[in-house]
């Protein structure tokens, strides 16, 4: 047999069983959930070489929050991503945590739920209101900065439509954030983009009582913010 042949029945043998090992359900769990939202933010899902790479990354800036990627799939997929630290330098300079995982099923059954891009990520239909609390919870992870100095939690995006169903569903627990935009970029090259942002006492208050952050950092900044408004 053409070893080129043998290597890649060998291949696919290997990933049979790796496959065979996956865990799927139909419907959303918290921890669906929270991985879609999280694909969102700071994910993407790319397939390669004519169908043969099923790729799922995340771009994190901490290693708790990567290690809680880790235990989501674990948890809802049975399977483990990989966590990696990159030495290039983004946001601000500070690194990141890539987490990734070549898997084709999960794949196929995460994009069922709806579009990742930058420009069109989209928050799933349906979802009971503890689950939209999630998703918007772990967005924010990625997304929010918590603005000491102007009080305020800002949230990013060249996705206007998507940030406007962000202020409907924070309308829903008496939270009123403000929507600007579009505002133009430096190079022409690049999509216009929109502020969501949660300003004054009660918005702010209202926001940390009913949604809050898994990620450290954020959560530190957001007691900060929150200690001189109780």
């Amino acid at each position: 047999m053409d070893l080129s042949i043998r290597n890649r029945n060998a291949a696919i043998s290997r990933w049979k069983k790796i496959h065979s090992k996956v865990r799927l359900s139909e419907g959303f769990t918290k921890e669906k959930v929270a991985i879609n939202s999280y694909l969102c933010g700071d994910g993407n899902i790319s397939i390669r070489k004519k169908g043969f790479h099923h790729d799922i990354r995340f771009f994190l800036d901490d290693i708790d929050l990567a290690k809680r990627v880790v235990n989501l799939f674990e948890k809802e997929f049975n399977v483990s991503p990989v966590i990696r630290r990159m030495k290039s330098k983004i946001g601000g300079g500070k690194g990141f945590f890539k987490v990734e995982i070549c898997n084709k099923p999960v794949c196929e059954h995460l994009l069922k739920l709806g579009n990742y891009g930058c420009m069109n990520w989209e928050i799933p239909k349906g979802l009971s209101s503890e689950f939209k609390k999630e998703w918007i919870k772990c967005f924010f992870d990625c997304e929010a900065h918590v603005n000491i100095g102007k009080r305020q939690i800002q949230v990013k995006s060249v996705n206007g439509n998507g940030l406007a169903c962000l202020k409907n569903m924070l309308e829903g627990w008496g939270i009123f954030p403000k929507l600007y935009g579009p505002y133009k970029q430096y190079s022409e090259n690049h999509n216009s983009y929109y502020f969501l942002i949660v300003l004054g006492k009660e918005n702010i208050l209202g926001y940390s009582n009913n949604i809050g952050f898994y990620h450290p950092k954020k959560i530190k900044s957001l007691l900060e913010l929150t200690r001189p408004l109780n």
